[in-house]
């Protein structure tokens, strides 16, 4: 039943209402003057006020003020009766915030169909506002598809109709058990669609991506919009795997063709992780944890494809986490060490400089490869720290032997693109260096290639700010990345290493013979020296040797060597020839 407050100091009138409202089945309260009457608002909660306009001390603006300023009662129909009702007077009733304003001589009829209007009125609105509440409470409004809340509800719905028949069931009638495949779509590159247009054209092309999988995929497959790159994919109940695969096709083909945003071409790919109910999980949260697990495997394959989910990407990310915390507790406790590799001159044969390398000797696993703990961590910030220290070790070192004797010995410095992205690293370097103190021109800094053409305008300034101190700068790994000789022209890069990919089984490889050949050609076309990296044969140092390349360095000459073992190599005076 509604509850309508009246508030009127006459009695007579205000049992009148009171009595017409009773009538009409609405439940009317009483009160006698302004104050009772909010008062009663706060503790009733009426769904409508009827309201005099000659209250004597509390009048009908000063209740009508205090409940607009409440965010409990601003939404409740006011409406005031008044013995005048002029058009003066009803606009600046409406301005102050009232529903209607009635005369007192009103006949019932109209007094309640009034009420009644302003009732129905206020639940259209309270409807509109719960369903735009329901409505942001599962989907997502920038693109307008399911959230994950919803994409939860709606899996626990479909475990519960006939789309998936029990295994049992299915066994008794002789069926496969039924599959039911969940995608976890992240899309490849996002970040660099919206580091480079901006996160207005990222939006929007989310927003396309997700308008054209809604209209192509079928009205049985539910879409949903997770966080950031991903989307949810559930499809319908399969009994073999292979079936899947057609539909993977169908997915990716939507990609093949570019989006328009604002007359904008922008192409887009996406890796696609495939978990299945119920043998990779009984609940979504389960399923999509594993899905993302095998997208993730995808995007490490380059991208654009699928992989089905199995149990063995959890061993690596138990691995993983594990070696985060033991690889933590190394730094903490120092029991990381630099290594150094000779970098032999092919013109005498004579050590004419060291590569520092960070080596983790593992007191279980023993040596652990560079490749695992490097991208830990680079992902955990940790390079930052071991960074500068390792510059700060292996120069204190290079220049002790500098003042035994070896004068001339350079030190190669690796850097990641973390570190070169650093606006402050020259100025850190410098201040490294300088306080150790190893004069500059000993020092060559080694870049590859992904380091340098995120931003390759800022990366020239930052090479120029180093070579103007004195430092070399040598890009490693030369030959791996897809735009290396073009940029050879736009960097000021002293040197190159070519990368030992080509150097291995050199000899009789006939196409890398050419590829090394024609790289140390033209590096020194350009005025570059050339140093050949993960040299291991006589066979290999006598091509490196026939073509002139400059330097080398590799297991042939020598292993990464402590401090320690490399002074000794030294002081042995050990040439390559």
């Amino acid at each position: 039943m509604r509850k309508i407050l009246v508030i009127e100091e006459n009695e007579a009138i205000r049992l009148n209402w009171v009595n017409w409202l009773e009538e009409n089945d609405y439940r009317a309260i009483a009160a006698e003057n302004g104050a009772l009457g909010v008062e009663c608002v706060f503790q009733e909660k009426p769904d409508a006020i009827l309201c005099s306009a000659t209250l004597a001390q509390m009048d009908d603006y000063d209740v009508l003020n205090g409940l607009r300023q409440n965010s409990q009662t601003v939404s409740i129909p006011f409406i005031i009766l008044s013995a005048d009702v002029t058009v003066q007077q009803w606009r600046e009733a409406m301005d102050r915030g009232a529903d209607d304003y009635l005369s007192l001589a009103v006949e019932p009829e109209q007094l309640l169909k009034t009420v009644a209007i302003h009732l129905k009125k206020t639940e259209t609105i309270r409807q509109q506002y719960e369903t735009k509440i329901e409505r942001l409470r599962y989907y997502d409004p920038l693109t307008e598809l399911p959230n994950r809340l919803l994409l939860r509800d709606r899996f626990r719905t479909l475990l519960h109709t006939n789309s998936l028949t029990s295994n049992k069931e299915r066994a008794a009638r002789n069926l496969a058990p039924a599959l039911l495949p969940i995608l976890c779509l992240g899309l490849d590159r996002l970040d660099r669609v919206r580091d480079t247009l901006g996160y207005i054209y990222g939006d929007r092309l989310l927003q396309a991506v997700a308008h054209r999988l809604k209209e192509n995929l079928g009205q049985d497959i539910l879409l949903a919009y997770l966080n950031a790159d991903e989307f949810a994919i559930v499809l319908e109940p399969v009994e073999h795997k292979r079936v899947i695969g057609d539909v993977l096709e169908d997915i990716q083909e939507q990609f093949s063709q570019h989006f328009l945003l604002k007359k904008r071409e922008v192409f887009m790919t996406a890796s696609i992780g495939v978990a299945l109910y119920p043998r990779d999980g009984r609940t979504m949260e389960k399923l999509l944890r594993n899905a993302k697990k095998a997208m993730n495997e995808a995007r490490k394959q380059g991208g654009n494809g699928a992989e089905f989910y199995t149990a063995v990407f959890n061993i690596g990310a138990s691995n993983t986490f594990a070696l985060e915390a033991e690889f933590r507790r190394a730094w903490e406790n120092q029991e990381l060490e630099v290594y150094y590799q000779p970098k032999v001159s092919l013109t005498n044969g004579e050590i004419v400089g060291c590569e520092a390398l960070l080596r983790w000797q593992h007191p279980e696993r023993g040596r652990v490869s560079p490749d695992k703990f490097m991208s830990i961590a680079e992902e955990t910030g940790l390079i930052d720290p071991i960074g500068e220290w390792v510059v700060k070790t292996a120069g204190q070192q290079v220049l002790s032997w500098h003042k035994a004797g070896w004068k001339d010995l350079r030190l190669a410095i690796n850097l990641s693109s973390r570190q070169f992205s650093q606006i402050n690293l020259r100025q850190r370097l410098a201040k490294i260096l300088a306080a150790i103190p190893l004069g500059f021109q000993y020092v060559e800094l080694e870049f590859t290639e992904p380091s340098l053409i995120q931003n390759p305008a800022i990366a020239t300034q930052r090479l120029n700010a180093f070579k103007a101190l004195g430092m070399q700068i040598v890009i490693d790994d030369f030959g791996t990345g897809y735009s290396s000789l073009n940029y050879l022209l736009r960097f000021p890069f002293d040197a190159l290493k070519i990368d030992q990919c080509f150097v291995q089984n050199l000899v009789d490889n006939p196409t890398n013979q050419a590829i090394t050949k024609a790289i140390i050609q033209m590096a020194h076309g350009l005025n570059l020296k050339v140093t050949a990296e993960g040299v291991e044969t006589e066979d290999e140092l006598e091509f490196f040797c026939e073509h002139q390349c400059d330097e080398i360095q590799g297991y042939l000459f020598s292993p990464p060597l402590s401090a320690r073992e490399f002074t000794k190599l030294l002081q042995s005076k050990k040439r390559l020839y």
